[in-house]
């Protein structure tokens, strides 16, 4: 009896809780289509030289991941903001841009991945781009006289070698020598220090020159217009 009562009360409710259904169904479809569209972009970005490096040091792997959420606490600051502004002619405040952009930095990568949204797909590709470019632009690695002091680190890195290989030729000559002179003996020890200090020069600028590696930053990816919004979620919030 209670069992068959119980269905009555059922069949009895059951045209409100269908209507109930359709009708919350139909207000949440008309409400999402209502609702302004979001699209998101996004461009990555590499710290350091970790994919040219052929033998990748892991101190400068460390000390990259680390510098990497440093970057991404940079690239919400308002001077990073206000420069993506000026560079975009954007009407908003750095507060209001602030909340369409997202950066993440894993701590175990050295990637750096910038998200921005915007109701113009286009304009969400520009903003993270911008902001990629601005975060280049703030590293030492690649400033002006970083990129000088660059330049003369390789210059005189090949002067270096170029020193070691024709001191290298004189020291074969001699030691290829059966009869040597005491003049040539005191000229062969002389070059072997010469070429020990050499070397030492070699090491030195190797290490100073790897020094700005792990500070570089690289867009490995830009962000391309997307053509379908993130949000809202049609389908998910009728059902």
């Amino acid at each position: 009896m209670n069992l068959r009562r119980q269905i009555a009360i059922v069949r009895a409710w059951l045209p409100l809780l269908v209507a109930s259904v359709v009708l919350a169904t139909g207000a949440a479809y008309a409400v999402s289509s209502q609702l302004p569209k979001a699209y998101e972009a996004k461009a990555m970005l590499i710290v350091g030289q970790l994919l040219s490096a052929v033998n990748p040091d892991y101190n400068q792997i460390l000390v990259s991941q680390r510098l990497s959420t440093t970057y991404a606490a940079v690239a919400t600051t308002r001077p990073t903001l206000d420069s993506v502004i000026q560079r975009l002619g954007l009407s908003v405040s750095p507060g209001q841009l602030a909340q369409q952009i997202r950066v993440d930095a894993p701590t175990d990568s050295t990637l750096l991945t910038i998200t921005a949204q915007d109701a113009d797909p286009s304009l969400a590709a520009a903003i993270a781009n911008a902001l990629a470019e601005q975060l280049i632009a703030a590293s030492p690695a690649i400033q002006g006289r970083q990129t000088d002091l660059q330049a003369s680190i390789d210059a005189d890195l090949q002067a270096t070698r170029d020193q070691i290989k024709a001191t290298q030729a004189t020291v074969e000559t001699l030691v290829g020598l059966t009869n040597r002179t005491a003049e040539q003996d005191a000229q062969l020890e002389a070059l072997d220090g010469r070429l020990a200090t050499l070397r030492s020069t070699v090491a030195a600028l190797l290490s100073f020159s790897s020094g700005n590696a792990s500070n570089l930053l690289t867009v490995i990816e830009p962000a391309v217009a997307p053509t379908t919004p993130v949000s809202p979620r049609l389908l998910l919030n009728t059902l």
